[in-house]
C-alpha cells in the first residue's frame, strides 16, 4: 500500500511506533500535549501541515530514517 493511500492519522501512528517513541516522548519533542498526539493518531484532529512535517522529521519520516536529533531541545546541533 502506497503512502498516499494510508490515512494521515495512521501514517503518524505508524511512524511514531517505528521510531520507538511513546506518545509522551513524541509530545515532548514536538512541544505539544500528549492529548494532541492521541487526537492526531485517532483521526479526531488533523495537524497543521507544519506540525505534520515536524512530526515526520522527528519520527524519521516514512523511510525509517533515524529521528532528527537537532529537533530535540536537549541535544545541541552539531
Amino acid at each position: 500500500m502506497g503512502l498516499l493511500t494510508v490515512p494521515l492519522h495512521e501514517q503518524l501512528r505508524a511512524a511514531r511506533r517505528a521510531a520507538g517513541m511513546t506518545v509522551r516522548e513524541a509530545a515532548e519533542l514536538l512541544r505539544v500535549r500528549p492529548h494532541t498526539i492521541i487526537r492526531w493518531e485517532n483521526g479526531l484532529h488533523v495537524p497543521r501541515a507544519d506540525a505534520y512535517l515536524d512530526a515526520m522529521r522527528v519520527y524519521g519520516g516514512a523511510r525509517g530514517e533515524q529521528p532528527d536529533p537537532s529537533l530535540d531541545s536537549e541535544t545541541p546541533p552539531a
